[in-house]
């Protein structure tokens, strides 16, 4: 007589979500992958986009070397400013439309200092850095005020600024004379500074500015009463009468 094996029996394996148990693990699993989603994409979003944006900029630079190099000397002075800066000064990059920092154009504000005839005004300023700083001094540029330039006698009608720390020390001509005493180890606190003091002193005039020197040198009530029209609309809720 021939016997024949039946095959071991198996247990029947639920299929997904064929308990109550199973579906509502799965809903569970769902649930909390869809909030994975609604909170870490757009961070992992925004992560790759900045890796990426660094990449390209390093492929950008890797080719100018002047350029790195003045791009880490102004992010090494953005870190020391934000430790430790004068008081009521104010400078940082400017932001781009992107969200990013354009680290070779700052907006900075100068206190006057006490006593100056520009108290207590905070003067607006540009400052721009070429891809050969710090070889090549900053460029500053005072913000018009009320829709005018700053009335001073050493600044031009643009704004431009020309002073012996930011003009090049490589016995170039400029409306003041030959050379400057710009060194790659001054920063922009130093500029700051000297800006500071520059607001009060006059040494000759820039092109167009012959009325702004021969009101300082010749009527100076008259002058300090331009400055202090400025100074008003800079502080508006405070006016300063002389």
């Amino acid at each position: 007589m021939v016997t024949t094996k039946r095959p071991p029996r198996t247990r029947a394996v639920p299929s997904p979500g064929s308990t109550p148990l199973m579906r509502w693990i799965l809903e569970i699993v769902v649930e909390r992958f869809n909030l994975f989603l609604l909170e870490r994409l757009p961070l992992l979003v925004a992560e790759r986009h900045a890796a990426y944006s660094s990449a390209r900029q390093l492929r950008a630079l890797s080719g100018r070397p002047h350029m790195a190099l003045a791009r880490s000397r102004l992010q090494a002075e953005r870190q020391a400013w934000r430790k430790d800066h004068p008081f009521g000064f104010v400078a940082k990059p400017r932001t781009l439309h992107d969200g990013s920092q354009d680290l070779f154009t700052w907006d900075v504000v100068v206190p006057a200092r006490d006593g100056s005839v520009w108290a207590p005004a905070r003067v607006p300023a540009v400052v721009k850095f070429s891809e050969d700083y710090p070889s090549t001094p900053p460029v500053v540029k005072f913000n018009k005020i009320a829709g005018r330039p700053i009335f001073h006698p050493n600044v031009f009608p643009d704004g431009r600024v020309c002073l012996s720390i930011i003009n090049p020390n490589d016995g170039s001509r400029h409306h003041y004379g030959v050379g400057g005493t710009w060194q790659p180890s001054l920063s922009l606190k130093h500029v700051l500074l000297a800006l500071q003091q520059f607001l009060d002193e006059v040494t000759s005039y820039a092109a167009g500015r012959e009325l702004e020197y021969k009101l300082f040198t010749q009527d100076r009530p008259a002058y300090n009463r331009k400055v202090k029209e400025q100074v008003n609309a800079l502080l508006p809720e405070a006016p300063v009468v002389l």
